[in-house]
């Protein structure tokens, strides 16, 4: 795979950030979020975490993000201003370093929801899609906005 996407998600949809993985990697674009792979998450486990571990795992974050070449908000409709707001973070940051933006909306009672739940979704050239109906769209704007430069780390 040559194109390496990071999925950003609230913990709580992990397992919908890993089929949306999977289903990118059958168009040839890869994953570099190793937290959709990973235990139990940092606020889960309360105390058992200190302020040491919480910030290695988010420059952890911080590093995949970098070493992907866009960034797909997974934005249910169900979760709009709702949650820590760390998938918005990341957003954000991903932005900050010109990547590509595509938000993945996902309503069962709506094949079109609107996958914009702040201003910021709203800043020029952010995409959005709606899961699991766009997949196929999804994929060639990624390869489309991310041009085929070699293997990066995480594919």
């Amino acid at each position: 795979m040559t194109i390496a996407v990071y999925i950003a998600a609230r913990w709580e949809n992990k397992a919908d950030a890993a089929a949306l993985r999977d289903a990118l990697a059958k168009h040839d674009i890869g994953c570099t979020s190793k937290w959709i792979s990973e235990g139990p998450s940092v606020s889960s486990l309360g105390d058992n975490f200190d302020d040491k571990q919480r910030s290695r795992v988010a420059l952890g974050n911080i590093i995949d993000i970098q070493h992907g070449r866009a960034l797909i908000l997974f934005n249910p409709t169900s979760k709009h201003k709702v949650g820590t707001g760390g998938c918005h973070w990341e957003t954000g940051a991903a932005y900050a370093w010109g990547k590509p933006i595509f938000l993945v909306g996902y309503d069962p009672n709506d094949i079109t929801p609107d996958s914009r739940s702040n201003i910021f979704h709203f800043l020029r050239g952010i995409k959005c899609f709606t899961w699991p109906h766009h997949v196929e769209a999804l994929a060639e704007a990624i390869k489309e906005a991310c041009p085929d430069l070699g293997e990066r780390p995480g594919t």
